[in-house]
């Protein structure tokens, strides 16, 4: 493992299984920023500069914010609380946004 990714909201006292876990919240979720840049650049595509499109970038910043807040606090529920939350409610914004469930 680099020591980049390993140092992640790292905490001496945290055991081998608390720092496997972080370091997979880290990586899910940087992949997660990743897949939401491309999201919302995929719809200004389609749709223009929305809502629509300025949600998945939303998704982008808060979770990126959660991830320095995790670092800064040793504490990496903040990252898994902010990308569960913000997956489930921007998902379904989104879905508004488009007209619903079927012409998303």
């Amino acid at each position: 493992m680099s020591l980049r990714l390993s140092s992640f909201a790292y905490h001496v006292s945290d055991s081998d299984e608390v720092r496997l876990e972080k370091i997979t919240i880290f990586m899910v979720a940087s992949k997660c920023c990743s897949a939401g840049v491309l999201w919302g650049l995929m719809y200004a595509l389609v749709f223009g500069w929305g809502i629509t499109t300025f949600l998945p970038l939303l998704f982008t910043v808060i979770v990126r914010l959660a991830l320095v807040v995790s670092h800064i606090t040793k504490n990496h529920y903040y990252a898994v609380y902010a990308q569960v939350i913000c997956i489930i409610y921007f998902t379904t914004l989104i879905q508004w946004s488009i007209g619903g469930v079927f012409d998303s």
